[in-house]
């Protein structure tokens, strides 16, 4: 994998009071096994090296592998904003459901950049007003706590938020796992927005769709109605016969921009 993890382990060593001999310690064990530094943010690792470097980590310092997992989680949103990721997440959402609802675009815009990265997904699915569930899917084992604390820390960034989360489930996919997180608020954030749907395809989705501020009511009536005129005007030409008002796929959509499709 690339070095998001790697780079976020390394910024969590150096905010240790021990960061000097611990890091010395951390080279040396991991000399035979790497080439160039170890938390390059842009270079590709084997996943056998990452494990590596976690595991000599715990080992170091006794702290579990999940839980240096969630840490580098919280401090890889740090190294995103250091490499100039900043506008970029910005530009996800207004609120904090919103962005992780965009995160998935966000990983196919990274694919440019980074094109061996084989990226998650993340879908967050609404559940009362003060908690919502974020589904995880990944091709790689054991990642669910780094995605967990990258979530914390992207509240805490993006929205000064301190959430709470909690791993709810697992569940076994073919080639992939997928992972159930409980996200819950703080008692000053605002209600998460209500959904046009419950659920939706990520597949297609782009953050631009949410991000575009709502049309006024007379401006969505108005496409609206010229898109029912230019079906009614193509089923006329094409057929010869007056228009049958008949129900047919729209080829102009006006969408509103909270609309899941």
């Amino acid at each position: 994998m690339y070095g998001f993890l790697h780079s976020a382990l390394v910024a969590w060593v150096r905010q240790r009071s021990d960061a000097e001999a611990l890091m010395a310690k951390l080279l040396e064990a991991l000399e035979d096994h790497s080439e160039g530094r170890i938390d390059d943010f842009f270079a590709y690792y084997p996943d056998t090296m990452t494990f590596l470097f976690l595991g000599t980590l715990s080992k170091l310092t006794g702290v579990k592998p999940d839980d240096l997992k969630f840490e580098a989680g919280v401090l890889s949103v740090n190294t995103f904003v250091e490499t100039g990721y900043l506008p970029m997440l910005k530009a996800l959402g207004p609120d904090l459901f919103t962005v992780i609802d965009n995160l998935d675009s966000m990983h196919d815009n990274f694919l440019a950049a980074f094109p061996k990265m084989r990226t998650p997904s993340v879908r967050p699915e609404r559940e009362s007003e003060d908690s919502f569930l974020v589904h995880y899917f990944s091709q790689r084992e054991g990642l669910a706590p780094f995605m967990m604390g990258a979530l914390k820390g992207l509240a805490a960034l993006l929205f000064d938020l301190d959430v709470d989360i909690t791993h709810r489930s697992k569940k076994g996919m073919k080639g992939a796992t997928h992972d159930v997180f409980r996200v819950f608020l703080d008692d000053v954030y605002v209600s998460i927005p209500p959904p046009s749907h419950q659920s939706r395809d990520h597949s297609d989705q782009s953050p631009i769709v949410n991000m575009m501020p709502a049309l006024p009511p007379w401006l969505t009536f108005a496409c609206f109605l010229l898109n029912d005129i230019c079906m009614c005007f193509i089923l006329t030409s094409s057929t010869g016969n007056a228009c049958t008002r008949k129900k047919i796929s729209p080829l102009t959509t006006c969408r509103h921009p909270c609309q899941r499709t």
